[in-house]
């Protein structure tokens, strides 16, 4: 189920229950698997036993699992393997690519919850302050990087072209206010052949016009950059970007094109 490529929303779960769904029997050991696949002979083989048998012997079996009421369509998605995203980060409604839930260990979380700062409320205690009003918290634990991937289903909502953050690749780092914790941003870096590489930046919605962008990049060069290589390289720019970097005089125009002074440009990874 490629529910990935619908656009991802981050609305959560309405409500939760535990409710029967249809599940396959296998004919030979009798455990029950959520989908069954053949092939031309029309064999399908269980998970479980790993036999074979003709997909018609599969008997459908009742069987209780959680089930989420869509926060955005209203559907009922139950929370099994076959509606797990393939980003891993949780459980997709398959008819308008709202994460219903997120996983945490053995937990599912409302992601309206996990987006809370008393969700992982260590985050501001541990991070450098930019400014009076701005910390930037390097990504150390599963759950701080949890955070910016949810922050990336919203950067997704706009641009689909951000790629989740790898946790054992990529260097991150979660923009708050200094005063309530709230989340108003994020950065994804790695280091490459000498030159430290910002792979993204995203500045939530409604927090835009403020100068955050500014504040959070100069910070983030003299702080993570340049203590690297007094150069930087920046993914894939987008015209915003190029502005940024301009206005801050790490590039400047020459006639239709851009050049590079204290950053050079990358592909994407």
């Amino acid at each position: 189920m490629q529910v990935e490529e619908k656009a991802l929303k981050l609305v959560g779960w309405k409500a939760k229950k535990t409710a029967y769904v249809e599940f396959y029997r296998c004919p030979g050991c009798a455990r029950s698997q959520e989908t069954i696949f053949w092939g031309a002979d029309n064999m399908a083989e269980c998970f479980s036993c790993q036999r074979s048998f003709p997909r018609d012997a599969f008997a459908l079996a009742k069987v209780r699992r959680v089930v989420a009421e869509c926060r955005e369509c209203g559907a009922d998605v139950p929370l099994t393997s076959s509606n797990y995203g393939l980003a891993g980060l949780g459980y997709i409604c398959a008819g308008c690519g709202n994460y219903v839930a997120i996983s945490y260990g053995n937990q599912t979380i409302n992601p309206s919850e996990a987006l809370k700062p008393t969700w992982n409320p260590t985050l501001r205690e541990r991070g450098e302050r930019v400014d009076s009003g701005l910390v930037l918290t390097q990504c150390r634990t599963k759950k701080d990087y949890l955070v910016v991937r949810l922050l990336q289903v919203l950067a997704k909502e706009e641009d689909s072209r951000f790629m989740f953050v790898r946790d054992n690749e990529q260097s991150a780092g979660i923009l708050l206010d200094a005063s309530n914790g709230k989340y108003l941003g994020f950065l994804v870096w790695n280091q490459s052949e000498g030159h430290v590489i910002l792979r993204q930046i995203f500045i939530v919605p409604d927090e835009r016009r403020k100068g955050l962008a500014t504040r959070l990049v100069t910070f983030w060069v003299e702080h993570y950059a340049d203590k690297v290589n007094d150069t930087f390289g920046i993914e894939s720019p987008n015209e915003k970007a190029l502005n940024l970097h301009i206005k801050l005089r790490h590039a400047r125009m020459e006639g239709d094109s851009v050049k590079g002074l204290k950053c050079f440009f990358v592909s994407g990874l």
